[in-house]
């Protein structure tokens, strides 16, 4: 008898693969569009302009071999370093972080002052190191 697999791993799983694919995507979309650049330099004339601007106006033959690159050099380097989840997550917690906290001030403190938000100060309970990094 196959044991029932609870519906928050299958949900897990689903979200996992939908991630993959998106990265797949984006990453296949940008090595296309760099060699598509690349080739328009090289063209007669030195300088070209690259007619990509979306994902869909690659070819299926590059986007299924750059599909097959990225997926073989992902697969390599998670089999080849050995704590590579451990490593993963170290590196979406450092970056998430970051992104959580330090962007939004930085972003509020960019922009233009306005009477309502006291001229464009940052507020003074913030720590000192937020006031230096939101200096812009």
């Amino acid at each position: 008898m196959q044991k029932q697999v609870p519906w928050q791993t299958r949900a897990a799983r689903a979200q996992a693969l939908a991630q993959y694919l998106v990265n797949l995507n984006v990453w296949t979309h940008n090595i296309l569009t760099l060699l598509a650049r690349r080739a328009a330099g090289r063209a007669p004339g030195g300088v070209g302009r690259c007619a990509v601007r979306t994902a869909t106006d690659h070819a299926r033959a590059p986007w299924a071999v750059a599909s097959a690159v990225v997926i073989a050099y992902s697969a390599a380097i998670a089999v080849a370093l050995p704590f590579f989840s451990t490593l993963v997550g170290l590196v979406a917690s450092v970056t998430y972080l970051t992104c959580a906290y330090t962007l939004p001030v930085r972003a509020a403190a960019a922009r233009p002052p306005t009477p309502a938000r006291g001229g464009g100060a940052l507020p003074a309970g913030l720590p000192a190191a937020v006031h230096r990094a939101c200096r812009v």
